[in-house]
C-alpha cells in the first residue's frame, strides 16, 4: 500500500541501503548484473519470487517479413540449442537460471496474439 517510485536503479538502491525502503523490483538480468562478482554484498535475491502471468515479459529477435528464410534458420538453430542443454550452459555461465526459461511450448502467437 506504499509503493515509492524512483527514476532509475541507483535511486533505488540508495533508498534501499538508506533504509528508506524494505525492498527494490527488477527484472531478473538486472538483479544478476548488480550481484554479479560479489560488487553488492550487501543485497541478495528474494527466492524464490512470483510473479503474476501478466507481469511477465520476454525477450524476442525480430526478422523483417522478408527473411523468412533467416528466420527460419535462426528457429532451427535456436531450438537445436535448447534441445541439447547448450542454451541453459551458456545462460548458467552469466547467472541465469531456470527461473529465466522461457516456458517450454510458449509460442509467439500465445504472447503477441495470432495476427502477429
Amino acid at each position: 500500500d506504499r509503493i515509492l517510485q524512483f527514476p532509475d536503479i541507483e535511486t533505488n538502491l540508495a533508498a534501499l541501503r538508506a533504509g528508506r525502503i524494505d525492498a527494490a523490483v527488477f527484472s531478473s538480468p538486472t538483479v544478476i548484473g548488480l550481484l554479479a562478482g560479489n560488487k553488492s554484498p550487501d543485497l541478495e535475491r528474494a527466492s524464490p519470487f512470483t510473479t503474476s502471468e501478466k507481469s511477465i515479459s520476454y525477450i524476442a529477435i525480430a526478422f523483417r517479413k522478408d527473411d523468412g528464410d533467416l528466420r527460419d534458420l535462426y528457429n532451427k538453430g535456436l531450438a537445436k540449442v535448447m534441445s541439447n542443454g547448450t542454451i541453459a550452459t551458456i545462460m548458467a555461465k552469466y547467472g541465469f537460471g531456470r527461473s529465466e526459461n522461457v516456458p517450454p511450448g510458449l509460442t509467439t502467437s500465445q504472447l503477441c496474439g495470432a495476427a502477429n
